[in-house]
């Protein structure tokens, strides 16, 4: 993990002062040091990564999105009273972390993004990608997530 100094004191910091504050994100980066994402959106029905191949230096900031991925990321517990939902989506293929960042904010809690914290980010590193049966749950879980929750 490449951290920027003080990245944790920065999120402390807003989970302290903001108590709606649910769940904080931070910056995710390739292995060629671009950018993967900071931060999540649903594009029409097309989930998107914020800040998606900018060069890593940049999207050093702080700010609302409507998603972050779990892979880097800081959780209010009391946010979670029943913890995630493990049982709507198919593995860990995808909308999960989107779904539950959906449910956050539709109870009032922030999801933010913070980029004063990255990590290099191998996505998808413990599965296999490139097949029908991968495919097949991504686009399963995209469907179960668009049956929830519409194209908000």
């Amino acid at each position: 993990v490449t951290v920027e100094p003080l990245w944790l004191d920065v999120a402390l910091t807003q989970m302290e002062n903001d108590p709606l504050v649910g769940v904080i994100g931070f910056k995710l980066l390739r292995k060629d040091g671009l950018i993967g994402h900071a931060g999540l959106c649903m594009e029409g029905q097309t989930l998107m990564n914020i800040g998606g191949l900018e060069p890593g230096h940049r999207c050093t900031f702080l700010h609302e999105v409507p998603a972050v991925g779990w892979a880097l990321a800081l959780f209010r517990r009391s946010a979670f009273p029943n913890g995630v939902d493990e049982d709507y989506y198919i593995g860990f293929v995808g909308m999960d972390d989107v779904d539950s960042c959906y449910d956050l904010r539709k109870r009032g809690y922030k999801v933010l993004y913070c980029g004063y914290g990255s990590a290099y980010h191998r996505e998808g590193a413990t599965r296999i990608h490139r097949t029908k049966e991968f495919h097949d749950k991504v686009q399963e879980n995209l469907r179960r997530f668009l049956a929830r929750w519409g194209e908000e």
